[in-house]
């Protein structure tokens, strides 16, 4: 069994080569964006999906951003995980096959990222139009599955899930995945020595940044017979930590394993 996961962009001659190169395919998910005034990429989509379900396989509409590589990758490691459930876990990673080829450079690049994170095989299709004729298109590529989960110990793996949920709000504007280490260490009850020596752990693997400083408002009073005044100022004691993408993606795999 095979479920393809593919790209819909302006072309979509690979995604038939794939299908038919890529045996079985019992199930396809066409990535595509919304429609736009130039190109009907939703609409196109939808065409295709109906030519595929008449020669091939079930196929599901999945609509994405083409250009925000997380979202993509996102969407590829929910339908993983999702189909894997589903099946009781008969299936494996391996059963899946995706498809980067199609669509903008991001959603080639997010496709390829999804591949190696969810451990799934990634093919890429040559342009039947350039080059001379070739027995097969379509090629997986030589990419090795990123199990980053062994990586990190369980404090690790708290800090970045609580980072993932928290937030710092400042002059009215709310981040989300930022803390100030402080909170982190009440709402972790971590020592401070335990928890700037994870911090610093998460940082050299990418999966945090730091920033000096917690800007704070304070109120100074001046003369007797003036009212406090509100004063910006930062705790260089204290920072603020904030998640990356990659720890992001690291506190969502940890989820699925528990």
């Amino acid at each position: 069994m095979v479920i393809h996961i593919a790209l819909v962009g302006k072309e979509t001659g690979h995604i038939w080569a794939g299908l038919k190169e890529i045996i079985p395919a019992d199930k396809l998910y066409l990535l595509h964006s919304p429609n736009t005034d130039s190109i009907k990429f939703a609409d196109k989509a939808r065409q295709l999906k109906k030519e595929v379900e008449k020669r091939f396989c079930e196929t599901v509409l999945v609509k994405i951003n083409a250009f925000e590589m997380m979202n993509i990758l996102d969407v590829i490691d929910k339908i993983v995980s999702d189909e894997i459930k589903k099946s009781n876990y008969d299936l494996d990673t391996i059963d899946f096959a995706v498809g980067v080829t199609g669509g903008t450079n991001i959603m080639a690049s997010g496709a390829t990222l999804g591949a190696m994170l969810t451990g799934t095989k990634a093919y890429y299709v040559q342009d039947s139009r350039v080059g001379p004729k070739r027995k097969k298109y379509a090629e997986f590529l030589p990419i090795p599955p990123i199990n980053i989960i062994r990586s990190l110990s369980k404090s690790h793996q708290k800090i970045l899930q609580t980072l993932e949920k928290g937030s710092f709000e400042w002059k009215g504007e709310k981040q989300l995945g930022v803390m100030k280490n402080k909170d982190l260490e009440k709402k972790l009850k971590m020592r401070t020595s335990s928890l700037n020596s994870a911090i610093k752990e998460l940082v050299k693997k990418r999966f945090v940044e730091t920033e000096r400083g917690v800007p704070v408002i304070k109120f100074k009073k001046g003369s007797a017979d003036q009212k406090p005044i509100q004063v910006e100022e930062r705790l260089e004691n204290q920072m603020l930590v904030k998640i990356t993408d990659l720890g992001r993606i690291q506190a969502k795999k940890a989820s699925l394993r528990k």
